[in-house]
């Protein structure tokens, strides 16, 4: 079954902010089939103005669906595609995986909680590589919801997946909010080291902290139930940890 992002143009002209444009939404975990030739689309031949069509996704494909609920939908694929013409950057110090990075090793060094790759690979799926509503009006890079959280909160709709693959939403859900993205990153790890349901006698997540096995602790996130969707831990591993090479993350110099 057909899947993923791609871009038509003009005799397929591989226009720069084409290419971004699927670039961008591909980190999604979307497959870029890249730039094709749009010469017999009537949008793309009947303009004088340089016209590029963009194919998201396939939405009769399950999983395509799936991934673009996940990633925050219309409003997080626009963010995209606008990123991608403005050239724009949402952190203009370094990469968003390099400074995520820097921060979740520095974390690992002095707690040993959650594996640096797989923090990582849980904020660039969560926030779409820090563009999505929470990223920008939140500083949430992982979507949180309250519990007992006595600092910023945040409300805006859930989006979540039964067993049987169907989404569903839940309007007005309270979500952590922060002041910035480093905060989020450590309150994340916090969460994972302190995640209890029984008043804590245990705690939800023990067989993963301090774990160095990047599969071991995704498959342990979706074991415990850290989110709803039915191939998370997969996802993390295949979409994110190693096609971003995100392993580099757990590679700690002396």
């Amino acid at each position: 079954m057909a899947n993923g992002v791609e871009a038509y143009t003009y005799k397929g002209r591989k226009y720069q902010d084409a290419l971004d444009i699927c670039e961008n939404i591909s980190r999604f975990g979307f497959q870029n089939r890249g730039v094709k030739d749009g010469s017999g689309l009537y949008v793309v031949r009947k303009t004088k103005a340089k016209a590029i069509l963009i194919e998201i996704c396939f939405c009769d494909n399950n999983d395509d669906v799936r991934k673009y609920h996940e990633a925050g939908g219309e409003a997080v694929i626009a963010e995209a595609i606008y990123s991608a013409i403005q050239k724009k950057v949402e952190n203009d110090r370094i990469p968003f995986d390099e400074y995520i990075g820097s921060i979740a090793q520095q974390d690992w060094k002095q707690r040993r909680i959650l594996l640096s790759s797989v923090v990582v690979a849980q904020a660039i799926k969560e926030s779409g590589w820090g563009t999505s509503e929470l990223a920008r009006n939140a500083k949430a890079l992982f979507g949180i919801k309250q519990n007992d959280w006595k600092g910023k909160t945040y409300m805006k709709t859930a989006t979540e997946q039964k067993s049987d693959g169907s989404i569903y939403k839940v309007e007005n859900t309270i979500w952590r909010a922060y002041e910035n993205w480093e905060q989020s990153v450590i309150d994340h790890n916090d969460y994972i080291a302190t995640r209890s349901t029984d008043s804590g006698k245990t705690l939800r997540y023990a067989e993963i902290i301090g774990c160095t096995d990047y599969k071991r602790v995704c498959a342990g996130l979706q074991k415990c139930g850290y989110a709803t969707a039915i191939n998370y831990g997969e996802s993390l591993i295949r979409d994110y940890i190693e096609k971003y090479y995100l392993a580099r993350f757990d590679e700690y110099p002396n």
